[in-house]
């Protein structure tokens, strides 16, 4: 008779195991968002204002979006109470809505983000949105260099509910 060693768990089937249970998390998390964290029905072409046959929300439209990383900047400048910037934060600087509220930023492609006011900017003439190195990844580009300058879609959300203050939710 044969004898057998238990080999016990190998890398390969422990890095199926991980991939099983992060779809499974993704799966989770994919059902438990918000309404209004989908995706709009349709965006708008690129230079238009609002979809064909439909009102435009106030404020909401295309603009130029350029990037930014937490080492790129010294503070949270315009938001008082606003948390360290982080590069994993789903943040961006702009003068389009108030300090904490929340915008859904897409992008041509129709990939949309939820990310929450965090900074006063852009600075450079013609921009109105800085995207925080989070929202860029979230967006499916690997880094602010990558992103360069584009068009995004942009609504105003609101600000978030409360719970445990309106700049310190979105961090989680």
């Amino acid at each position: 008779m044969p004898v057998t060693a238990d080999v016990g768990v190998t890398p390969r089937h422990a890095r199926m195991a991980a991939a099983t249970a992060l779809a499974a998390a993704v799966g989770l998390l994919a059902a438990a968002m918000p309404a209004a964290a989908a995706m709009p029905a349709s965006l708008p072409a690129l230079g238009t204002s609002a979809p064909p046959g439909a009102a435009a929300n106030a404020g909401a439209g295309w603009v130029t979006a350029s990037a930014y990383r937490a080492a790129d900047t010294t503070s949270t400048q315009g938001c008082q109470g606003a948390p360290r910037l982080r590069d994993r934060h789903l943040s961006v600087a702009t003068p389009l809505v108030p300090c904490g509220h929340r915008i859904r930023v897409c992008t041509d492609g129709g990939r949309c983000v939820i990310a929450v006011r965090r900074d006063s900017g852009p600075f450079i003439a013609g921009r109105k949105i800085d995207l925080n190195l989070g929202v860029v990844r979230a967006l499916g580009v690997s880094s602010v260099y990558a992103w360069g300058v584009r068009e995004v879609w942009w609504e105003p959300l609101g600000p978030p509910p409360r719970s445990g203050g309106p700049l310190r939710d979105a961090q989680r």
